[in-house]
């Protein structure tokens, strides 16, 4: 087994399964969050073959066991409200009878996540 079988097969395993991997961990969140779908990641972690790096596999046959580590981000939507909150009152006046009746966060978009920073879009 050549260690590019192996990583031919960390590659496979990784590629398996991605959607319902993801799909799972949003389930976990309820409408109270809105997720950001580009936070998804998956990470390898130790992974053990059954043959070692050049030696053949008995009967052909190899066992690769890894471990992955996935993740995913969501906002809770009261902290969005309370930042768009915070940024309206400079637009919102309550002297010119102006109010906030729909925070548009059924509507929010997040994009370009990298795991510090975050763009956003509201069509509100």
């Amino acid at each position: 087994m050549s260690q590019a079988d192996i990583n031919n097969a960390k590659a496979k395993l990784n590629a398996e399964g991605i959607d319902s991997i993801k799909s799972e961990l949003k389930s976990k969140f309820d409408n109270n969050y809105t997720i950001l779908e580009d936070s998804f990641s998956a990470k390898d972690g130790e992974s053990s073959s059954s043959v070692a790096v050049n030696q053949e596999a008995p009967n052909g046959k190899a066992t690769l066991k890894m471990t992955s580590i996935y993740s995913i981000t969501a906002f809770e939507n009261n902290s969005i409200k309370t930042a768009i909150d915070s940024l309206a009152k400079e637009k919102v006046s309550a002297t010119n009878n102006q109010k906030i009746y729909d925070y548009g966060i059924k509507n929010a978009n997040f994009t370009k996540f990298n795991g510090s920073s975050v763009e956003s879009c509201c069509e509100c």
